[in-house]
């Protein structure tokens, strides 16, 4: 059963959750993409709804943020589905599910979206005014990770201006600059791009239809490839102290103070002033939230400064279809996604742990009082 929820292409898994929504006489509705999957298919995300449609409160579960992590996501929410679990919420709770949100990502397997944006960042700095500083991210910086072809002389190229920049900053530094994104090269690596994107729209789009109503949303944003393996970690941005407090406090209440990390605790986790999809209390007044990420480890990234920069050249200058280096890009979709029973029987285990802690602390949730 735990297999069955798996995929290995959008289409599988958009025919899974749908039949699955519709065994449980849910609403449910996909909506294309306008480009298409390496095998000319389409491409889909998709939305389920559970619960009455003027619900007060909505638990909002999220797949496929970063495309080729979205593999995991996408099996919990079929997996929450076919348990039931969601059969007997309270009259003010319903749940709200946006399975891979970038398809394009997920099809393609590449954590960026089709315009090589990071779409975790493409909706937090949705924008000018919400930019976040990126004089770090230098003309150096992007010169040292973009190539602009894969040959010898290229690569020695990239090689030594990132040898350099080691040296200067030292690896942790430069993988929280690159971490942190940048808004100036659209080629580079990192790149965030600021609310131009397909599901920047598309969810806009959703909260504006789905959550007019709703009074308070807990979000849970899933996600792949950091931390111990098959582990299930909790991140927020929230601070122990300070204006949210009260739902940092809430949190810990939720889920143990155990699996729980703030934003910024690691290079690869910078700091951010809140979850992407938050931004819907933008979009709708009064709106209240909580969120958080679920991150699952997968391997150790080894030379990952080098990995990241081929995968960008693959798709800013190369041909994904025909890749130089395809034992890179196996590497890559690996450490997205590793396709392994134990690691999958941990991350379903785990996803039904968190799913029910926080369907009881939805039941309690108040976080204004």
């Amino acid at each position: 059963m735990i297999n069955s929820c798996f995929s290995s292409s959008v289409s599988e898994a958009t025919s899974k959750l749908i039949a699955v929504a519709e065994d449980q006489h849910v609403i449910a509705e996909s909506i294309i993409h306008p480009k298409k999957g390496p095998n000319g298919m389409p491409l889909e995300a998709s939305v389920v709804w559970v619960g009455a449609k003027e619900a007060e409160k909505v638990l909002l579960l999220v797949s496929g943020t970063h495309g080729a992590e979205g593999w995991a996501g996408s099996a919990i929410q079929i997996d929450s589905l076919k348990r039931g679990v969601f059969n007997s919420l309270p009259s003010d709770t319903a749940v709200m599910m946006i399975h891979l949100i970038n398809p394009w990502g997920c099809a393609w397997g590449r954590r960026e979206n089709e315009g090589n944006a990071d779409l975790f960042r493409d909706l937090i700095y949705y924008k000018r005014e919400l930019y976040s500083e990126d004089k770090a991210f230098t003309d150096q910086v992007a010169q040292a990770l973009t190539l602009t072809a894969y040959n010898d002389e290229e690569r020695q190229r990239s090689d030594q201006l990132t040898e350099k920049l080691l040296d200067d900053l030292g690896e942790a530094t430069l993988i929280n600059i690159m971490r942190a994104g940048q808004f100036r090269y659209p080629q580079a690596p990192c790149y965030n791009g600021g609310g131009i994107s397909w599901s920047f729209r598309l969810y806009k789009e959703l909260v504006e239809r789905y959550l007019s109503q709703t009074k308070q949303v807990f979000l849970i944003d899933i996600h792949t490839a950091f931390g111990d393996y098959g582990d299930g970690i909790l991140i927020p941005y929230y601070q122990p102290e300070g204006p949210n407090k009260t739902k940092f406090d809430y949190l810990k209440n939720t889920y143990g103070s155990d699996k729980l990390y703030i934003g910024g605790f690691d290079p690869n986790i910078p700091s951010h002033p809140r979850m992407p999809y938050e931004i819907a209390t933008d979009f709708i007044a009064g709106l209240d939230m909580v969120a958080t990420g679920l991150e699952f480890g997968t391997y150790e990234w080894t030379d990952g400064i080098n990995l990241i920069k081929y995968m960008n050249y693959l798709f800013t200058e190369g041909d994904p279809l025909n890749p130089e280096r395809p034992d890179l890009v196996d590497q890559y979709n690996k450490l997205c996604y590793p396709d392994q029973d134990d690691w999958r029987e941990m991350v379903i285990k785990r996803s039904r742990e968190v799913i029910d802690q926080t369907l009881e602390g939805v039941e309690g949730w108040n976080v204004n009082n």
